[in-house]
């Protein structure tokens, strides 16, 4: 709720309205609270897991999700889970989403991340077009960084950054540029 060093305001309009003023231009306000902010908690879909709303199979809900209690059950559906990292986030892939991409398969018992295009996202480019373009987005969960580093050399890895963008890397991928160049135009097209 900040914008630089000053603080913004929020006005309520109505029971499902407010808005959001701050005294200096605050571009990515929506897309921090829609990913990580009170977007995590959309009501209609999260009053199933609170105590407050759910007098029926809230504990049979408990039970089912191996949850210790339905507090527990709440923050994991939400995945605001005390002590875990911001990555919670793709664990649940039934939890509703402002984001460009929404998850239909999410860590658990998984090697990969599945996104798809969110058809509500709420954005449109200048000719009136849904966004985002690309359908589909995946990425494999990798542990070690060697294997990183070898599946990139390869052309096996369309985009990564984080985790392999080392100096001590800069001369493998340097010695192997024209072939990862050659071999990344595998993608798939749009559908």
């Amino acid at each position: 709720m900040r914008a630089g060093d000053k603080p913004g305001t929020i006005e309520k309009i109505d029971q499902f309205s407010f808005v959001a003023k701050f005294p200096q231009p605050h571009g990515l306000f929506m897309v921090n609270h829609a990913a990580g902010g009170i977007g995590l908690y959309p009501k209609h879909y999260m009053q199933q897991f609170h105590k407050k709303y759910n007098t029926t199979n809230l504990d049979q809900l408990v039970q089912q999700n191996n949850a210790e209690t339905w507090v527990k059950l709440f923050q994991t559906m939400g995945t605001s889970i005390p002590g875990q990292p911001y990555d919670a986030a793709w664990y649940n892939p039934e939890r509703p989403t402002l984001n460009a991409w929404k998850l239909v398969q999410g860590f658990a018992n998984t090697t990969r991340l599945v996104f798809e295009r969110n058809p509500y996202y709420f954005k449109v480019d200048p000719a009136g077009n849904q966004l985002p373009y690309i359908d589909r987005v995946t990425f494999d969960i990798i542990q070690d960084r060697e294997v990183m580093v070898l599946k990139a050399t390869n052309g096996e890895i369309d985009m990564q950054d984080r985790n392999i963008n080392t100096l001590n890397n800069k001369a493998v991928f340097t010695d192997n540029m024209k072939k990862g160049t050659t071999t990344s135009s595998r993608r798939s097209p749009r559908t």
